[in-house]
């Protein structure tokens, strides 16, 4: 191939990238066959997949198309670890030149994520492609406060989409400290810390900042944090629904209010059962990266569930539209009498408590369950009474409810609130 030819396809490439979310979806479901037929025809020389197919007794010939998929068995977080790691990867990978990531646990399954820095850097656009479609400027700064640290691409090096790393560990005197001296026009960081960072700025009256846009990411947000985020800043507040095995996969619309999926870097799947979800339904998600080949995976079962709109509604944006994320499975807490109850239902109703700062709902017993709460400074004693009150409706009578204040929470090592934790009982999932 001539230099002009490479010049050419690299064009056609990168406008393909820009412009498949607004084009032909026929188009993008031919770009998706081409990219599992890949996918797949690297899956087979991986221990564990040649070993799941085997067992399910097809060939890779025989995955052609999207819709085929659903030959291939879902595996879970725990089947990946129960395997060696060496068993999830192409044959021959030098596993010290790739980048490994670890899920924050947040499931109770961390998980351990291979993959090549180009692959790394291939998500990573299609992600800055979401930011820019929400309406984000190349020349706008963010402020990403998290644990780790975000490390700058080359488009960044070269001083567009330009950013600063702010500690989460910090106090929130510190965080706005920062944020003062920084003066950032995006804010990027999990819900949780959003909400409490949202609740600081408010209680002190100050409009210090500039802020153009939030956005959430790695965490179930809420309605009802949504707003509270937005009362604070006063600018578009955006949810960004990513994940350590394929970094984004749905991004909130400012055109349609819906969340698009990422149908050119991942495929989700909204499953009840073994079917697929209809309008209208609550599923659980199930992904398949298209751009992990050292490290394949087909059909993995996230522990997410994922709510469809009962119709679509006209965008500019035509890929797949999702109502909703509902949260993690994991976290519905169970009652003695063998109902559930709802997290973002509890998280919804104590948001509005006047006072409270952090939070966590834990369920040591069956029937028991105790909110830790933070009393934001300023705020009366009574906060205890209005999360009795709040909350006591959710639970049965055979279920205790108490509420203790605390300044200790527990955290994971990613840094994510676990703000329900449900009871587990001993060896359940």
């Amino acid at each position: 191939m001539t230099v002009h030819s490479r010049l050419l396809s690299s064009v056609a490439s990168w406008s393909d990238w820009w412009h498949r979310p607004y084009g032909d979806p026929a188009r993008v479901h031919r770009f998706q066959a081409e990219q599992i037929r890949r996918l797949v025809a690297r899956a087979v020389n991986v221990p564990y997949y040649a070993a799941l197919f085997r067992n399910a007794g097809f060939k890779a010939e025989d995955i052609r198309d999207v819709s085929d998929l659903r030959h291939v068995p879902v595996s879970s977080k725990r089947d990946f670890l129960e395997t060696p790691i060496e068993h999830l990867m192409t044959p021959g990978t030098d596993l010290d030149s790739c980048l490994i990531l670890h899920s924050s646990g947040s499931t109770g399954e961390p998980s351990v994520i291979v993959r090549s820095h180009p692959e790394q850097r291939t998500l990573r656009l299609y992600a800055l492609r979401a930011a820019l479609q929400a309406g984000a400027e190349p020349w706008e700064r963010r402020a990403f406060i998290r644990t780790d640290v975000f490390k700058p691409t080359a488009l960044q090096q070269a001083g567009m989409f330009p950013f600063v790393n702010i500690s989460s560990r910090q106090d929130m005197d510190l965080i706005l400290a920062d944020l003062h001296r920084l003066r950032p026009e995006i804010i990027c960081s999990f819900p949780h810390l959003l909400v409490r960072l949202a609740l600081e700025y408010t209680s002190r009256e100050k409009r210090f900042l500039n802020v153009r846009r939030v956005i959430a990411s790695g965490e179930t947000f809420t309605p009802t944090d949504r707003e509270v985020v937005h009362e604070a800043f006063g600018c578009d507040v955006f949810d960004v629904y990513g994940l350590q095995q394929c970094e984004l996969a749905a991004w909130g619309c400012p055109y349609c209010g819906l969340y698009h999926l990422s149908e050119d870097s991942v495929i989700v799947e909204v499953l009840v059962g073994d079917r697929p979800a209809q309008p209208g339904e609550e599923g659980r998600a199930v992904i398949t990266p298209l751009h992990s080949l050292t490290a394949p995976l087909l059909r993995f079962e996230t522990g997410d569930l994922v709510r469809l709109p009962k119709r679509p509604r006209p965008c500019r944006i035509r890929f797949r539209q999702v109502e909703s994320f509902v949260g993690r499975r994991r976290s519905y807490l169970p009652t003695p009498e063998n109902t559930w109850i709802s997290p973002i239902a509890l998280t919804n109703a104590i948001r509005k408590v006047s006072g409270l700062g952090w939070f966590q709902i834990q369920q040591p017993t069956l029937d028991r369950v105790v909110v830790l709460y933070e009393v934001l400074r300023g705020s009366n004693g009574e906060v205890k009474g209005r999360i009795l009150e709040t909350l006591q409706p959710f639970f049965p009578p055979s279920m205790g409810l108490t509420a203790q204040a605390t300044n200790s929470f527990e955290f994971t090592p990613g840094g994510k609130l676990q703000t329900v934790q449900p009871f587990r009982a001993q060896g359940g999932s």
